[in-house]
């Protein structure tokens, strides 16, 4: 291990993502197998003459860059093709990070496009890396999204209460107004994150105007104020499950917070429920099943645990993958 950090090196981007510690936890786990760096111009104009097959580039979030104002960008396309051409031509392993199948606030008739200059920037790269299901990766290297903070035991903290929580970003495509809409008038609804959309935020305060149940906190909430939430509700839920969602941010905060979580189906959430049960995590076909579920407290338990939130992405797992992916296994 310290021959690799002393000769390897990792270049990650973006090297700092505020508001999400996703970034923090995986450089973190990185720095065990090379010396993380940023990819940034200077160190790319000093690098570019020297081939080092045994350096590493980490891209997360580029198909972000292919989308403005919802629609496909022909030069936030060319711009993300030709960097990445560079970068493979100039660094040892070009690893792309697939987070969406496609950006989430495509449009629908821009989603065949965006899909295909995804598949482009996969082509291009020398590896593909996953935070989805193991046994579904096909040519990806799987690496489990890692929890926001290492945990001690995997015993839920919930209440047996009436509340319900909707924690993250406040954003159109996760419809939340479709949520207030068939939530139960007898449970209590807290949906607490920052928004930048005022427009969207309007439209939900009107919403629930006729629903003083539900509570809006548009504001970003510190690790504490989330954490006594989460205490004082019976779960998180998370009710966005559209095709361009590969996995949640969401359900991995949940788990670091040790909350149960109340989802609508999507495969890795299924596979989820299957490995952890529902003790951790009930699955609904759509928002009116969810609804009446918590209308009626029928959530059925019978599906027995086989692992929990450390045993599928805690440090051990986050090491056995990672040790893999650079030993070049994808298994």
């Amino acid at each position: 291990m310290e021959e690799k950090i002393s000769m390897r090196k990792i270049y990650y981007s973006p090297f700092e993502n505020s508001g999400n510690d996703y970034c923090n936890r995986m450089k973190s786990f990185l720095s065990s197998y090379g010396e993380v760096l940023p990819l940034n111009k200077s160190n790319f104009i000093k690098l570019f003459f020297l081939i080092r097959i045994k350096d590493y580039i980490f891209l997360n979030w580029i198909e972000n860059s292919i989308i403005k104002n919802g629609k496909f960008n022909i030069f936030g396309f060319l711009k993300v093709f030709f960097l990445m051409i560079l970068y493979r031509l100039s660094l040892g392993t070009l690893v792309f990070v697939k987070h969406n199948n496609y950006p989430h606030d495509c449009c629908e008739e821009d989603i065949k496009i965006s899909m295909w200059a995804i598949k482009i920037f996969e082509k291009i790269a020398n590896k593909v890396v996953i935070h989805s299901i193991p046994d579904l990766r096909g040519d990806y290297f799987y690496i489990p999204h890692p929890l926001y903070e290492e945990l001690e035991d995997p015993n839920l903290v919930n209440s047996d209460s009436d509340n319900y929580l909707i924690f993250g970003r406040i954003l159109p495509y996760k419809k939340i107004e479709q949520v207030i809409e068939v939530f139960p008038r007898n449970k209590n609804l807290i949906i607490a994150g920052s928004c930048d959309n005022e427009i969207y935020l309007k439209k939900i305060k009107n919403i629930c105007l006729s629903k003083p149940n539900i509570e809006i906190l548009p504001r970003f909430l510190e690790h504490n104020e989330i954490k006594s939430l989460v205490e004082k509700s019976a779960g998180i839920l998370i009710t966005h499950n559209d095709d361009d969602m590969i996995v949640s941010g969401s359900f991995f905060y949940a788990m670091t917070l040790k909350s149960k979580v109340y989802a609508l189906e999507t495969p890795f959430f299924k596979w989820a429920e299957k490995m952890m049960g529902r003790k951790y995590i009930t699955l609904f076909k759509n928002l009116n099943e969810l609804s009446t579920e918590i209308l009626s407290d029928a959530y059925s338990e019978s599906m027995k645990s086989q692992s929990n939130m450390i045993d599928l992405f805690g440090e051990k797992t986050m090491h056995k993958y990672i040790s893999n992916f650079f030993d070049g296994k994808n298994t």
